[in-house]
């Protein structure tokens, strides 16, 4: 059988690992990154849905309660699209994963709720973010005190999927930002790139020796003012 990879990326009530989760979307692809199926759904809101989360995905209860199905045929499809797929890839896809988790603990059954446990904690991943903070090199500036006098700073943020893509000039045509489609086709083009032309970045998925980076870069001294 050919190396399968899941691209995964969800919609949800805020930016936490244990938030509800809305919407749910995948893509099963080849060891290039061509699509082989797609798959995704929406799951009806129980929690008070927060305004911002509204606003960044534009999804409404009234949307949610139209297109939502039962959440162990949700998680069933998808465990059933990742069995075989050597590895689980998105961007800051580790928060996708919890949140996948505690979400299936509290919508579904017992049984499916501990395989789709089982299964998202077996499976390697592979986060864009993390192996992109050195290639994006998004800087991120802060000024404290010192001794009485100002001391500027900086450190390597985290980098968004569209400053990625950004950088990689991914072709946008067709995608609807702020969907978990849409970010799962923008982190495919991204793959697609990274494996063109800068596959040093994309070893340890080639050779299935996922190592994440660290995530996190410490504040460096840029300069003070006197």
């Amino acid at each position: 059988m050919k190396k399968k990879y899941l691209i995964l990326d969800t919609e949800s009530n805020g930016p936490y690992r244990n938030a509800e989760i809305w919407q749910i979307s995948w893509q099963t692809t080849d060891p290039h990154f061509t699509t082989i199926k797609a798959g995704g759904g929406y799951l009806e809101p129980h929690e008070r849905m927060g305004h911002e989360a509204i606003m960044i995905t534009g999804l409404t209860r009234k949307d949610l309660k139209q297109k939502a199905e039962p959440a162990d045929g949700l998680y069933k499809r998808l465990l059933r699209d990742m069995k075989g797929c050597k590895a689980i890839i998105g961007h800051s896809v580790d928060i996708d994963i919890d949140r996948l988790i505690n979400d299936s603990s509290r919508r579904c059954s017992p049984e499916v709720a501990a395989i789709v446990k089982d299964t998202l904690k077996a499976v390697p991943y592979y986060d864009t973010m993390a192996h992109s903070i050195e290639f994006v090199r998004k800087k991120i500036h802060r000024t404290i005190w010192y001794h009485g006098r100002p001391c500027y700073l900086q450190k390597l943020g985290y980098p968004g999927l569209r400053e990625l893509a950004n950088k990689l000039s991914v072709d946008w045509t067709g995608i609807t930002a702020h969907t978990a489609d849409g970010d799962v086709e923008l982190t495919r083009r991204c793959m697609v790139l990274l494996m063109e032309g800068h596959r040093e970045l994309v070893r340890d998925l080639i050779h299935n020796k996922i190592v994440n980076p660290s995530t996190y870069y410490g504040w460096q001294s840029v300069w003070s003012v006197r």
